[in-house]
């Protein structure tokens, strides 16, 4: 079973920002603080909430001296499922799944994109080049490239072009790795990456315990998709 949740950083208001803080680790406070940039601080902030929130409703209280890093430096918590995180624009995704997980998210944007597919696969250039749009194929391919290597472990150390990530599976090292295309926002493209072909997935809008930051506080109306 794959968990993915994703939330709007603008759920969270500029003069909450310090009073999240205060609920998270020491460690994770500086990661977040050493962002200059507001949305960047959130998008940090929001992931690092969703996962504490996560372990706390899986009954996990005291991780801290858990956490660890692996030789790519991707970071997992000792004795708990693997998880993943992605941000993009104002949207942050943060998944959790029983296997090795992968999870990517774009917001869709003209950018020039012929520059950035020399890196690709020759079968992934041809891919993009034969597309009716371009761009959007563009960004198909590189939400599954991405989320296959942070599901693998790997990030960018064998080069963007290492892999072909067309199908709907993709080899590597022995392991039959499978794509799953989700849908979040119109505005947006986003991919999972498992071991698992036919992993039950479920999708749903993060929701803060908001009394639990702010008892004297009544949550937002807003709905958090509704203002890209």
């Amino acid at each position: 079973m794959a968990i993915v949740y994703y939330f709007n950083v603008d759920e969270i208001r500029d003069c909450e920002i310090r009073e999240y803080l205060q609920h998270l680790p020491a460690f994770m406070q500086q990661e977040v603080m050493k962002y200059r940039n507001t949305i960047d601080q959130k998008s940090r902030l929001a992931a690092r909430l969703m996962l504490c929130e996560s372990l706390r409703t899986s009954g996990i209280d005291d991780w801290q001296d858990k956490w660890r890093k692996n030789v790519h430096n991707k970071p997992f918590i000792e004795g708990w499922k693997p998880f993943n995180i992605s941000h993009s624009g104002k949207l942050v995704v943060f998944s959790y799944a029983d296997g090795s997980i992968g999870v990517d998210i774009e917001k869709v944007q003209t950018i020039q994109h012929g520059e950035l597919m020399r890196y690709f696969h020759a079968e992934e250039q041809e891919f993009i080049r034969s597309a009716a749009n371009k761009l959007d194929s563009f960004y198909e391919v590189w939400v599954k490239k991405e989320a296959f290597l942070k599901a693998t472990g790997t990030g960018l150390v064998n080069g963007l072009n290492a892999c072909n990530c067309i199908l709907k599976n993709v080899s590597y090292q022995g392991d039959c790795w499978h794509f799953h295309v989700i849908d979040i926002h119109p505005d947006y493209k986003s991919c999972l990456c498992t071991l698992n072909e036919k992993e039950p997935i479920t999708i749903s809008a993060f929701r803060f315990e908001r009394a639990q930051y702010f008892p004297n506080i009544n949550p937002p109306s807003s709905n958090p998709l509704s203002y890209m």
